[in-house]
This record gives structure tokens, C-alpha cells and sequence, in this order.
């Protein structure tokens, strides 16, 4: 069994059905690094993702935006928004629970440092990680709904190329 096997299964138990029954569908072409949801909204939409450590370790953030209706110009090529990531964005943003730009700051199951010096366990429970993670979840849902900027989210923003027909394009 994998190092994140636990907290990716304890994320499918819980946080999944909560997307699900908020209306987002789950497309798992980019797994195992990336999980991506999408739900349509009414203007746009609402991507969420689970990236996790690309070195294996049971840690991952959660990174979320608003696709256009009409899907985002990638290199020249309008990609539907059912195939468009977080940080493909414009505007893009992130969850986590501390801030700080290393992946020790993203949902994890490592205790800090001096904990595991003290603790004989090394890891966390996955259900707990997952309860940071749902008491956070609301921020990603005020963003999502009226741009609203919550203590534990980072906003990342992305220069476009001028259109030249009209049409939207970046260099993602």
C-alpha cells in the first residue's frame, strides 16, 4: 500500500460525496497527481482540484477557479471547460491550511517537525486531515459564489496575451 493509499481513500469516503452533492462531476484524466471537478454555474464554470505532492508523500492543496462558459484559449486552441485545470486560469486560486509557498503548508497527514520528535505516531489520522479540510472548504465556496477571499486562500493571477479576433487566449 502507498503512502497516501489511507487519505486518498478517507477524501473518496467523505469529501467526494460532498462535491458530488453540490453538483460537481469528477473527471480523474490527470490522476494520480491531480483530481479535478467541475460544475456549471451560471456565468461560468467552477473547477476544483486535489494536487497532490508529486513526491509521493500524503499531502495535497486544493486548487480551484472559473472557467468561461464558452472554454479558455490555450496556445491557440479553445479547450472546452471540461478539460481546463485551475491553473490555466487567469485567475486561479488555492486552499491550504497555513500559509506559505512550500507543500509542508498543504493538507497533510506528517505532523509538524517538533511533534514528531514528541508523538511515537508520525502521521495524523486521514480523517483528520479531511475535517481541515471540510472546516476550510467553505472559503473555496464564498470564492466560487461572490469572489470573496477567505483567510486560508492564495489568488494567483496570470497575464493573457492581447486577442487578436476577438477571442480570448493565454499562453497557459
Amino acid at each position: 500500500m502507498g503512502r497516501t493509499t489511507e487519505l486518498r481513500r478517507e477524501l473518496k469516503r467523505v469529501f467526494l460525496p460532498l462535491l458530488e452533492g453540490k453538483g460537481f462531476t469528477v473527471d480523474t484524466t490527470a490522476a494520480p497527481a491531480f483530481t479535478a471537478f467541475r460544475r456549471k454555474a451560471v456565468d461560468s464554470v467552477h473547477v476544483v482540484e486535489i494536487q497532490w505532492d508529486k513526491y509521493g508523500r500524503p499531502r495535497f492543496v486544493i486548487n480551484f477557479g472559473k472557467c468561461p462558459l464558452e472554454g479558455l484559449y490555450v496556445r491557440g486552441q479553445l479547450v472546452s471547460p471540461s478539460q481546463v485545470y485551475a491553473g490555466w486560469l487567469e485567475e486561479s486560486g488555492r486552499l491550504q491550511p497555513r500559509h506559505g509557498n512550500s507543500s509542508t503548508n498543504w493538507f497533510s497527514q506528517e505532523k509538524h517537525w517538533l511533534r514528531r520528535l514528541l508523538d511515537v505516531e508520525r502521521l495524523r489520522q486521514p480523517s483528520e486531515v479531511v475535517e481541515d479540510l471540510l472546516r476550510l472548504f467553505p472559503e473555496v465556496e464564498a470564492y466560487l459564489e461572490s469572489c470573496v477571499v477567505g483567510e486560508h486562500i492564495r489568488i494567483f493571477r496570470i497575464q493573457r496575451e492581447v486577442p487578436d479576433s476577438g477571442s480570448r487566449r493565454t499562453s497557459a
